[in-house]
């Protein structure tokens, strides 16, 4: 079946079709996962793109958009990994040092301030930097225009700032 048919038959509810398609979908984004990640993350990346394919094919119409799609997705989804590392490494020096409390404590102070941040701010803050999404992918899914978006993201990151103490 071509690509343009398992999408078809997928978003008519042929799970089979579905499988099909996350399975010729995992080596082009493994290939692709290889050159944006760090060697450790190729498998998880992948991972996490399929997953996501498999939770939002039914907004997918064409075929010719689905490699682009999902090499945006991954493309988010490296970097977020390779961010995640680079605060982690941070955050593991700043603690050698003394200079921050208990991860445990971070990890209650981040979720307070996320619990404080206005519905929609939080949506774009989750869409953007938790699951990858372009601001344009973003401003689609919540129909809303890609400046809302980014003036969204820019409230929701100041205001998490503020309330972990690091204010910029």
């Amino acid at each position: 079946m071509e690509r343009d048919q398992l999408i078809a038959a997928a978003r008519a509810g042929d799970t089979d079709a579905l499988s099909a398609l996350l399975k010729e979908c995992q080596p082009d984004l493994r290939r692709y996962a290889q050159s944006k990640c760090a060697s450790k993350d190729v498998d998880d990346a992948v991972q996490d793109a399929l997953w996501i394919l498999h939770e939002q094919y039914k907004a997918l119409k064409h075929a010719a958009a689905l490699s682009g799609w999902l090499f945006k997705i991954i493309k988010g989804i490296c970097f977020r990994m390779g961010y995640r590392e680079r605060n982690l490494t941070t955050l593991e020096e700043d603690v050698a040092e003394g200079q921050t409390s208990h991860p445990e404590d971070l990890r209650l102070d981040l979720e307070r301030a996320l619990a404080a941040l206005e519905p929609q701010h939080l949506e774009v803050l989750l869409l953007r930097d938790m699951y990858g999404y372009s601001a344009e992918e973003a401003a689609t899914r919540l129909q809303i225009s890609a400046e809302a978006v980014k003036s969204r993201l820019h409230r929701a990151r100041t205001n998490v700032r503020q309330a972990l103490g690091r204010g910029e």
